[in-house]
């Protein structure tokens, strides 16, 4: 699928970007569907669709509204950590963040264990968790998937109050996250304080430049080859 040149000069909102990767032939691999809000309108312009939610209050709805685009549209009643385990916790479902069970899995053994092709895009929006989940995604790095992350790091405030030993807040690389600066490795280009609706803000990294998040931040990252 055509891909523009990202350069230092590329402006774009968290829609564009996901207008960008939702053409003809690609799959969207939306990890924190909620309801679907990102990729249900997407879905016919791609050939297929990996929703994962974990919630149990707000999966029957993504499924219902799924329902219409058939076997191009696969949900996972599932959240991806770090390891594989189910659990009932207080949840940041984005609905009621009561105590739910929830059946965490590793995305790669997931993805084989399912027969779920490589995603050519991946949007992540899990109030935290990204520090964890991109832990264990080798396996897509090694094969340049471009990645649009929301980065939930506000451990002074909403996140302090919302870290809960079964659903985490998001943790630095001293507390155990994830490495940004890993990236690197793989010849990421990173852009960051990617905003929903004003492309203006998005801001291409320097490559010496630490690509941890700093602290406090709440806004998109993308990650492209």
């Amino acid at each position: 699928y055509t891909m523009i040149d990202f350069t230092a000069e590329t402006k774009l909102s968290e829609n564009q970007i996901h207008d960008l990767f939702s053409v003809e032939g690609a799959i969207f691999c939306d990890i924190g569907a909620r309801i679907g809000e990102f990729s249900i309108p997407r879905a016919n312009l791609c050939k297929e669709v990996y929703a994962f939610e974990p919630s149990p209050f707000n999966f029957p709805t993504l499924q219902d509204r799924a329902k219409q685009f058939g076997d191009k549209y696969k949900c996972f009643n599932v959240a991806f950590s770090d390891k594989d385990y189910d659990c009932v916790t207080p949840f940041k479902d984005c609905t009621n963040e009561s105590e739910q069970e929830i059946k965490y899995r590793t995305m790669e053994k997931f993805f084989a264990d399912n027969n779920l092709d490589t995603p050519t895009f991946v949007k992540i929006d899990v109030e935290g968790m990204e520090s964890q989940i991109l832990k264990t995604m080798d396996f897509l790095f090694e094969k340049k998937v471009p990645i649009y992350t929301e980065i939930h790091y506000n451990n002074d405030s909403w996140g302090a109050t919302h870290d809960f030993p079964d659903n985490p807040s998001f943790k630095s690389l001293n507390e155990g996250g994830f490495d940004f600066n890993k990236l690197k490795e793989y010849g990421y280009k990173v852009y960051n304080n990617i905003h929903q609706y004003s492309p203006t803000p998005m801001t291409l990294l320097a490559e010496d430049a630490d690509y941890n998040p700093p602290h406090p931040s709440h806004w998109g990252m993308l990650i492209v080859p």
